[in-house]
This record gives structure tokens, C-alpha cells and sequence, in this order.
């Protein structure tokens, strides 16, 4: 009874725990997530990264945190990301912050994500939640998504159904020991039973016999109780006969006790094959609870395996897509290199045309007849003469007089070491003075200079023509007594 009693303990315990698990589930549905985040390379050059990752979530808030082992200039370091949000009738906010952990000089970093409107945090997370990490030149873009999800109860309770089942099994074990050993022990009474009838049937014989002698030795002494031959016989038969029953009496004793120690070893009996009723019943509730576990943890074993599956799928994925993003890279590189290339080609051409043209332009130039210091003086203070006319609150208007005075000479026609002088400074306060005229200036001298040009041009063209004329003239005329004088 002690064993049924504390196997009853046992089970009220595991109900107990079971129902305390589910009733804490039932007030707050908290779920285990499966997430995936994904970023984007920063402007400094970084490669974009992605990565899965485990969350906890109820109806209105979220955590979650992911940690990796840092490379490069943070190699041998840990980083680490945490996440919190908090779920409104408006939006889902996600905040997070990266730090490295075992290095606390360096700064933490800020992390967010926004999902608007009125939506589960599910909802929310299943669209994908744009956001960015870091800032500055370190900013990434980023997108959290939901991969999978499972009732926190459920995923706890797959340990604990672990435990009790493997419990349960020890339990199971044990009554079954303890039903062997009493089997044996219910064997042995039943032996000591039928050898207790066995002993009780030969003390009958013996009592119904010794009874017989009894009989007979009194009907003897009956005949010959006058005898007195017979009553020395008589009197070893009287002792013969208290001997045996005496003996008889001891017989009848021992026949009494056998019978109560058979009664008590029936009642042990029947105890014991309650109790292995009783215990067989046990087993077999312990046996349906342990197949109903076990048909639980199969479930969580098939959601897992469901949720091993999504992780390696989106990995291979991730993969992929690395590999595909790394041939776009190259891809990219190469054309990049071929537009570089091509561009350099290109700047080289038209370096190469642009040298051919100033070459041209230079024998154009040498062509004119170049100006003397007298004629540039003598153009300077006429150009400035009509900017002025133009643009008359440009300058100081008494400075600009004071120059035109000293210079007037200049446009007379003579040109001296003194009027030079007063040339060159009135340049100089000029230039300092107005990137206006320094435009104008340019102006009038990139004009004067084409209409030079094309005079040269002109004058090239008709001589070109002189030329063809002539060459004309000497094809149709082979025989004229000019040919010679043309061709020299």
C-alpha cells in the first residue's frame, strides 16, 4: 500500500506541474521565434550580411538577441546584438543596440526597425520590418523577417515531458521488479500452502489411525477387564493409549496452526495480488501517459525538424544569393574595367585631337603678325574704355580717371618708361578689382582671335581652291608650253 500511495504522489506531482505549465501558457501567449535579418554593405565598403537568429514575443512586446564572432581588425572579438520593441495601436518599434562584448573601449552602435499600423506583432513581423544599423558612413540598411513560431509552453514543456517520460520509465521499471519479486514471493507461499495440505492430510491419516488403535485397544480391554492377565496389559495400554493422545492433541496443535498460518499466508496472498492489480493498473495508466508524451514530443520533433528545414532553406538561400550577388560583383567589375578602359580610350583621343587642333592652331597663329607692345597697350585701355561705357559703377570712377590721364599718352602714340609704369599698376588695380572685365577681357580676345582665324581660314580655303584650279588646268592642258612654269 505504501508503494500505490507514493506512485500516487508521484502522479498527482506530474499532474500537478502539467497543469501549472498550461495554466501559466493560458494567461500570456509568448511565443519562441525563428527570425531572419538581413543587411545591406555600408558606404564604407563593408559587405552586406545576413543571418538567423531566435526571438520571444507576446501580444504586445518583443526580445531578441543574436551574438557572432567577430573578423578582420575584430577577430578573437564577440559582437552582440539586442533587441527590444514595444507593440501600439499605430506601429511596432523595434529597438536595438550592437556592441562588441569583450571590448569596452569601442562605442555601441543603434539599431532600428518600424513596422506602422495596427497589427499583431506576427502580422507585423511577417510582412518584414524595414530598418537601418549604424550611421554615417557605417549605416546599413536592414529588413527583420519571421521565419517560423511556436508556443513558448510547448517548447519548455518537450524538457520537462523529457524528464517525467524518462521518470516514468524508471518507475515503470521498478514495479516491474517489485511485480517479479512478488510474484516469486506469492510462488513461495504457495508452495509452503500445498505443502502445509500436504503435512495436514498426513496428520489426518495418522489421527484417524492412532483413533483406530484407540478403538480397538478399548474394545480389547472391554473383554478383558476381568482378566487378571490382562491387567498388567491393560495398564501399558491405558499408558499406551494417553501417550497417544497426547500425541494426538499435539496433532490437533500443530493442526490449527498450520490452518490459521494457511489463512494468514492466504490473506498475504490475496493482498499481494491486489497490490500487483492495483500496480498493473498503474502501469498501464504510466504506459498511456508515457505513449501520449511521446506522441508530443514526435509532434515538437516534426515542428522542429519543420523549422531545421525553413533555417537550412533559407541558409542555402542566403548561399545562393551570396554567390549570385559575388558573380554580379565581378560582373560589374569587369564592365567597370572595360567602361575605365574605354573612357581612358576615349580621354586619349580626344587628347590626341585636341593636340592635333592646337597644333593647327598654333601654325594658324604663327601666321598672324604679332602685336607690338604699343598696339596691346593701345588695345588694353580701349576695351577698358568701352567696358566702363558699359559697366560704369564697376570701379572707382576718380581712380579709373586718375589712369586714364596718366596713360593718355599711351593712345597718342608714345609709349615710354614712365607711361609703362602707370600701364602696369593700372592693370594690376584693374585685375585685382573685377572678375567682370577679366571675363569681358577673355571675351574680346577670344573673339579677336577667331575673327583672325577666320581670315586665315579663309585665306587657306582660297588657296586651296588656287590650287585645285590649277591643278585642273594642268590635267586638262598636258601638252601646254605653261606646264612647267605651273609646276614650278
Amino acid at each position: 500500500m505504501r508503494i500505490i500511495k507514493k506512485i500516487n504522489v508521484l502522479i498527482f506531482f506530474f499532474a500537478i506541474t502539467f497543469i501549472g505549465n498550461i495554466a501559466y501558457g493560458a494567461s500570456e501567449k509568448s511565443l519562441l521565434l525563428a527570425l531572419n535579418i538581413e543587411c545591406s554593405a555600408e558606404k564604407k565598403g563593408k559587405k552586406p550580411w545576413r543571418d538567423n537568429f531566435f526571438g520571444f514575443a507576446t501580444e504586445h512586446s518583443f526580445h531578441a538577441s543574436r551574438w557572432w564572432n567577430g573578423s578582420g581588425d575584430k577577430l578573437g572579438e564577440i559582437g552582440q546584438h539586442i533587441f527590444n520593441a514595444t507593440r501600439t495601436d499605430k506601429s511596432l518599434v523595434i529597438n536595438g543596440t550592437g556592441s562588441w562584448i569583450n571590448n569596452k573601449s569601442n562605442k555601441s552602435w543603434k539599431l532600428q526597425f518600424v513596422s506602422k499600423g495596427n497589427k499583431s506583432i506576427l502580422e507585423h513581423l511577417e510582412n518584414g520590418i524595414q530598418g537601418y544599423e549604424g550611421s554615417g558612413q557605417h549605416r546599413r540598411e536592414c529588413v527583420i523577417k519571421l521565419l517560423n513560431q511556436v508556443e513558448a509552453s510547448d517548447a519548455i514543456q518537450i524538457g520537462s515531458y523529457t524528464k517525467v517520460i524518462s521518470a516514468l520509465r524508471n518507475q515503470i521499471d521498478n514495479f516491474k521488479e517489485r511485480n517479479g519479486k512478488l510474484e516469486n514471493l506469492n510462488n513461495d507461499y504457495t508452495q509452503r500452502i500445498e505443502s502445509l495440505d500436504s503435512l495436514i492430510v498426513t496428520l489426518k491419516k495418522e489421527n484417524n489411525t492412532n483413533l483406530e488403535k484407540i478403538s480397538s485397544l478399548n474394545s480389547e480391554l472391554e473383554k478383558n477387564k476381568n482378566n487378571s492377565k490382562f491387567e498388567i496389559k491393560y495398564k501399558e495400554l491405558t499408558k499406551q493409549i494417553q501417550n497417544i493422545t497426547n500425541e494426538l492433541e499435539v496433532s490437533n496443535k500443530e493442526k490449527i496452526n498450520l490452518e490459521n498460518e494457511i489463512l494468514s499466508l492466504k490473506e498475504t496472498e490475496n493482498t499481494l495480488l491486489n497490490s500487483i492489480v492495483d500496480i498493473n493498473k498503474e502501469i498501464d495508466s504510466l504506459t498511456d501517459i508515457n505513449l501520449s508524451l511521446l506522441d508530443k514530443i514526435d509532434l515538437y520533433k516534426k515542428k522542429e525538424k519543420e523549422l531545421t528545414q525553413i533555417i537550412e532553406e533559407n541558409e542555402n538561400q542566403r548561399r545562393e544569393e551570396e554567390r549570385l550577388i559575388n558573380e554580379k560583383k565581378q560582373q560589374d567589375e569587369k564592365l567597370a574595367e572595360e567602361i575605365r578602359l574605354a573612357e581612358e580610350k576615349k580621354l586619349k583621343e580626344k587628347e590626341e585631337l585636341e593636340k592635333i587642333a592646337q597644333e593647327e592652331l598654333n601654325q594658324k597663329l604663327a601666321l598672324l603678325t604679332e602685336e607690338t607692345d604699343l598696339e596691346k597697350a593701345q588695345n588694353f585701355l580701349l576695351n577698358l574704355e568701352s567696358f566702363i561705357k558699359e559697366y560704369p559703377a564697376e570701379f572707382d570712377i576718380i581712380m579709373i580717371s586718375e589712369y586714364f590721364i596718366a596713360t593718355r599718352s599711351i593712345l597718342e602714340g608714345d609709349l615710354n618708361s614712365t607711361n609703362k609704369v602707370k600701364l602696369k599698376e593700372f592693370k594690376d588695380y584693374v585685375n585685382q578689382n573685377s572678375e567682370l572685365y577679366l571675363q569681358y577681357s577673355n571675351e574680346i580676345l577670344k573673339n579677336t582671335q577667331n575673327e583672325k582665324l577666320n581670315k586665315i581660314n579663309e585665306a587657306i580655303l582660297g588657296l586651296e581652291n588656287s590650287i585645285n584650279e590649277l591643278k585642273l588646268i594642268m590635267v586638262n592642258n598636258q601638252q601646254s608650253a605653261n606646264l612647267q612654269k605651273w609646276t614650278d
